[in-house]
């Protein structure tokens, strides 16, 4: 990823620089899209950017809400700013480890890599176990050099970026920019494939298509053997609700009449 944010007002320049192929685009950030992914709000507060901001991932420019394959995302950005957080850990519809701290560097020089400020929690990719993840950019002017932060993290899990502004007095954003992540993980399968194989008469092959609420790991029940298997059961045991979709073919066996 490439990038930079270059301060529009006054005397300090932030700069957003993650490793990619050299495609750049730069624009105003608006606060319109923020305000709709609820970032203003559930990270931050409504501020006036400050500052304009570029950022890629690989050769695809981005622009807020976009969205970001994980393995797109593991090296370390070089990156001048101040946190990057993610507000849905661990699960948007439960995101009891709000906010989840990726980054925090502080006293990054003007017109300097990310690498020469001061690190005060070490860069991770995001890596959603499961639903869409908002990974959030939040870019702070400092007043002067800071030799540590108030309240230094010593965790990643319900960090607070509202609290670690107001404890040091860092104001509203210079910028702000998010994008959204989720996991990449395969579907897994629970038992193996078995083509129709009918010995007399005409079968129905039925597909049936559920939407999940989140990723499971099993199911409540799973089968042992392929006879006796009930949708209706699965359904309900699983709370899965109506089908999202449902298919089904005949199918009959191509053996051909025994000659007496």
């Amino acid at each position: 990823m490439l990038g930079g944010v270059n301060q529009v007002q006054g005397d300090r320049v932030l700069s957003v620089f993650l490793m990619g192929e050299r495609i750049l685009i730069s624009f105003k950030v608006a606060v319109g899209p923020l305000v709709t992914a609820k970032v203003i709000g559930d990270v931050i507060d409504k501020f006036v950017p400050a500052a304009e901001l570029t950022v890629q991932y690989e050769s695809t420019p981005e622009a807020n809400g976009c969205d970001i394959n994980p393995s797109s995302a593991v090296e370390k950005p070089h990156v001048h700013i101040m946190v990057i957080v993610d507000p849905d850990a661990p699960r948007p519809s439960e995101p009891t480890f709000r906010e989840w701290l990726h980054w925090m560097v502080i006293n990054i020089p003007e017109g300097a890599d990310a690498s020469e400020g001061k690190g005060l929690m070490p860069y991770m990719g995001p890596q959603p176990p499961s639903g869409i993840h908002r990974c959030v950019f939040v870019a702070f002017k400092q007043k002067g050099v800071m030799e540590t932060v108030k309240t230094r993290p010593v965790e990643r899990k319900n960090f607070s970026t509202h609290k670690f502004t107001g404890e040091n007095e860092l104001g509203l954003p210079a910028a702000t920019l998010y994008f959204n992540s989720q996991s990449n993980q395969k579907s897994k399968g629970l038992m193996p494939y078995m083509g129709p194989q009918p010995p007399s008469g005409i079968h129905r092959c039925v597909f049936v298509a559920f939407k999940q609420k989140g990723v499971m790991e099993t199911v409540k029940t799973r089968p042992v053997e392929r006879k006796n298997f009930s949708t209706h059961k699965f359904t309900g045991e699983n709370e899965l609700g109506l089908p999202a979709a449902t298919l089904y073919f005949n199918s009959q066996s191509n053996q051909k009449s025994k000659k007496k």
